[in-house]
């Protein structure tokens, strides 16, 4: 899960740049290959931050993906934000 922007933005710049460098790495292969991805919630973990999942489609296939997550989120009848993370 990722921090608060305020929780980083406290941070120490060596230590910003390492926590930047982890959340990197959990997107890089769509961004390296140029797929469409999206994240989308999927529940609140009991510690009360959310859980996510990426999906990631087909090239050119951005309109399949942002189809698939508008059903995903029709069928769980919307999603129960947490307060704004700022």
């Amino acid at each position: 899960t990722a921090p608060r922007v305020s929780e980083v933005e406290e941070m120490p710049l060596p230590e910003r740049a390492e926590l930047r460098t982890r959340m990197i790495s959990l997107t890089f292969l769509a961004n390296l290959t140029g797929l469409p991805a999206l994240s989308i919630p999927v529940k609140t973990s009991s510690g009360g931050p959310p859980v996510g999942a990426q999906l990631i489609g087909p090239l050119g296939g951005d309109y399949t993906l942002l189809g698939i997550a508008w059903v995903y989120e029709l069928s769980v009848d919307g999603f129960n934000f947490p307060s704004p993370i700022y």
